[in-house]
């Protein structure tokens, strides 16, 4: 008897303690030690059988979101976060992780209002205002970005936050800070080639080609499935005079991305001198990609191509829009060149080069409209500055500047034989 009793307790041990394997709680912390060694999809089939238990626990929603996000499965994530939100809405950090996901959805609006939610419940938390700086950064509010990103580097995941800080800094015209907070972020993960990407973005700004493609390439060279790497390779290349390789790598970016293939064949026809090639890519990835870089190259477009005066008025809006941004301002001086309107382009390049100093094509551009209003010394001074920054003749703004001297050279010969 005493046997059959001591058989019947230690079945009900077993058993019980089979039910308290599948509690939430346990579950949620089996998930939570998978995820330390990262074994999300493990962590993700528990945090599911957690939630088949308790669907009414937003924490379990949050977390699983989460793993989500690491799998970067973010539609799926969302739907959680959603879940979680509605469940509990007064938890601050719901708000925050979903604005991360809306801006990994490119939906920066929507993660704006999030990350505006998330500050209210819980204040100027540091990684709140990082999700909120990516999203600024993706409207293109680069200066607004900037302001939320320097506050959040005191705190929050720092990687996350200096590859925002680079950005903003890279369109901004401020490359030495952008390689300095890449920099930083490299040195955190040096197994990101995303930082190292946007690093080779900030030097290809500076003209150091050499470097820019010793970065790339050690981008590549960490994913080699990865775009990014040969779209940073491809436009140094073609900076550096390199078209058969900038074309290769093109290639290899146009099979995997129709649209950032466009992009990059727009600059290639434009460097090639093959203008109506040029306009129609870049009116076709404006269409599909409306950002500030995508009209300012259609601007330079429409500029190679005899039509300034539609690149003018691209540039006019730009520069409403986002008033802070050099790069603009150096697009409105090409449209006026080529309008032959000198003064006012001189103007529009001095105006780029105070919001950057560092600014090899401003000065280019400057040098161009000083010449025309009959100015050489202070036009060989801007060429030298120009020179020294690193400007060169392959560039495809020289180009572009080449074929309008052309343009306007015929105009006049056609107006005196009239």
């Amino acid at each position: 008897m005493k046997r059959a009793v001591g058989s019947i307790l230690a079945l009900s041990f077993i058993l019980c303690g089979c039910a308290s394997q599948k509690t939430p709680e346990h579950l949620s912390s089996q998930a939570d030690t998978n995820i330390a060694a990262g074994k999300y999809r493990k962590a993700l089939a528990q945090y599911d059988d957690a939630i088949a238990v308790s669907d009414k626990d937003s924490a379990l929603f949050a977390k699983r979101a989460t793993v989500k996000s690491l799998l970067m499965d973010y539609d799926s994530a969302l739907a959680d976060y959603n879940r979680a939100i509605v469940l509990r809405p007064s938890v601050g950090w719901y708000h925050s992780k979903r604005a991360m996901v809306l801006g990994e959805l490119n939906r920066p609006q929507d993660a704006i209002v999030s990350a505006n939610r998330a500050l209210e419940l819980e204040g100027n938390d540091p990684q709140t205002l990082a999700y909120r700086a990516n999203a600024y950064a993706q409207l293109g509010q680069y200066d607004r970005g900037l302001s939320d990103a320097l506050q959040a580097q005191y705190g929050g995941d720092l990687v996350y936050t200096y590859k925002v800080l680079g950005t903003c800094y890279i369109h901004l015209g401020k490359p030495d800070e952008a390689i300095d907070c890449l920099q930083k972020a490299i040195d955190l993960n040096p197994k990101e080639p995303g930082l190292l990407c946007l690093k080779a973005e900030a030097e290809m700004q500076k003209l150091d080609l050499k470097q820019a493609i010793n970065t790339a390439k050690r981008a590549q060279a960490l994913n080699p499935k990865a775009t990014e790497p040969y779209s940073c390779l491809a436009r140094a290349y073609m900076l550096s005079g390199d078209f058969s390789r900038a074309k290769e790598n093109i290639d290899r970016v146009s099979a995997q991305s129709d649209v950032d293939g466009k992009a990059l064949l727009t600059v290639y026809f434009m460097a090639s001198n093959e203008m109506e090639k040029a306009l129609s890519s870049a009116l076709a990835v404006v269409e599909d990609r409306p950002t500030p870089e995508s009209k300012q190259t259609l601007a330079e477009a429409y500029v190679f191509n005899g039509r300034a005066k539609e690149a003018l008025e691209i540039c006019d809006g730009l520069a409403k829009e986002h008033p802070k941004l050099a790069s603009v301002q150096r697009g409105r001086a090409m449209a006026l060149l080529a309008l032959n309107r000198n003064q006012e382009a001189r103007d529009a390049a001095s105006k780029s080069i105070t919001m950057l100093s560092y600014n090899p094509i401003a000065f280019r551009l400057r040098a161009e409209a000083l010449q025309r209003m009959g100015n050489s010394v202070d036009a060989h001074s801007d060429r030298l500055m120009a020179e020294r920054l690193g400007y060169a003749d392959t560039l495809p703004q020289e180009r572009i500047l080449t074929s309008l001297k052309s343009t306007i050279a015929n105009r006049r010969e056609d107006a005196s034989a009239l």
